[in-house]
């Protein structure tokens, strides 16, 4: 919108010789955005969080204070941005019908990480923290705010840089940071599992970001060209560059809407399906693909009965995603599906697979209150 706005204005003065005239002889240098020192307070306490990996995994005493500190200070400060009802946001849709109460989530994740489940908390902290910044990811009237997050701490390698970038929805900055701790033969060789791990949030973001076939097509043929792969490392990248030559030969332009999308979408799933069973992730450029429709149909003014439809699927898509961060999780799409046609065929069914999805044992953002109203919401 403020590109928009902006852009209006200078047309107006490039037609009005007399404006642009007078704005020369008056022009001063543009006085520096003040900073909302809140913000840069809340900012440097989810940077802080964010970066801090071997306090939630194996935490000293002194890593566990500082961990506690900074959530008590964003406790504290969250006050201000309690919601009570759905936030709209331009970022992800998602967030009309998911809504938080941000003190609450702080003194849950203190709570748990108190007890000494810190991947429990960790994951707690990651969603409330994309929740979080997706609130503060666009500069418009209606959201004058943006977090003003410091650099990665010094020394940090390119793939703790790649993380924190990812944590706080950076994505440019975490794509190119991904691919430079990608081509590290070291690293590729020396800790496979987390290479991977890199490797499938390279594409996460890349499709999220540009949901281009052809810049998904130039990111796998560049890592397959850098050379030293195993043979399992080139041929996941192999099946990624035929997926995505593949979408090279479909309409470029054709857009998909209404019931055609959620068609389109389901044969992708099935396509991606059908690709991992070679492996965990070999279906993800089909899988990520139909999370992108999922997100287009919900911004766009499509009945609730085709969103809550599509936050299901959302959902599905979302557990076989498995280490993947640039999305949501999947209990928060089945809330969304909840929310958006409660008391509905579609929201029991996004009920039922979230308590599946829970006996897996796997953990969640939901408290109790939650948990109960959404109960009745779904029935």
């Amino acid at each position: 919108m403020f590109g928009r706005i902006a852009l209006v204005c200078l047309f107006g003065l490039a037609w009005n010789p007399l404006a642009s005239a007078q704005k020369q002889r008056k022009a001063k240098p543009a006085p520096a955005p003040a900073i909302n020192e809140n913000l840069r307070l809340a900012a440097d306490h989810i940077a802080f969080l964010v970066q801090s990996t071997a306090a939630f995994e194996a935490p000293s005493a002194d890593q566990k204070t500082k961990v506690m500190t900074s959530l008590q200070a964003l406790e504290s400060l969250s006050h201000a941005a309690k919601t009570s009802s759905a936030v709209k946001s331009a970022v992800d849709p998602i967030m009309r019908y998911v809504s938080l109460d941000m003190p609450q989530k702080f003194q849950q994740i203190q709570s748990v990480y108190r007890r000494g489940n810190y991947p429990h908390a960790r994951y707690i902290l990651k969603q409330t923290v994309h929740y979080c910044v997706s609130c503060h990811a666009v500069n418009s009237p209606k959201n004058p705010g943006l977090f003003p997050f410091p650099a990665p701490a010094p020394g940090s390698s390119e793939l703790a840089r790649a993380e924190y970038f990812g944590g706080v929805r950076k994505f440019k900055e975490a794509m190119l940071a991904y691919e430079h701790a990608l081509i590290d033969r070291n690293f590729r060789t020396g800790r496979p599992e987390q290479w991977y791990n890199a490797l499938e949030n390279l594409l996460a973001i890349t499709i999220r970001m540009r949901n281009d076939a052809h810049v998904t097509l130039e990111m796998t043929s560049r890592l397959l060209e850098d050379g030293g792969l195993s043979v399992p490392q080139r041929d996941l990248l192999v099946t990624w560059r035929n997926s995505a030559k593949n979408w090279t030969r479909e309409k470029l332009r054709h857009h998909y809407a209404g019931g055609a999308a959620i068609s389109k979408a389901q044969l992708l799933i099935e396509q991606g399906n059908a690709l991992s069973a070679k492996g965990r992730s070999y279906g993800y450029v089909e899988y990520l693909r139909a999370m992108n429709m999922f997100n287009d149909l919900a911004i766009s003014g499509e009945t609730e009965m085709l969103k809550s439809a599509g936050f299901r699927l959302a959902g599905e898509v979302s557990e076989k995603l498995q280490y993947v961060t640039a999305w949501m999780y999947p209990e928060a799409y089945y809330e969304a599906c909840i929310r958006a046609l409660p008391h509905s065929t579609e929201s029991q069914r996004c009920w039922d697979n979230f308590q599946t999805y829970r006996s897996h044992g796997f953990y969640t953002l939901w408290d109790q209150g939650t948990f109960d109203a959404l109960r009745e919401e779904a029935r």
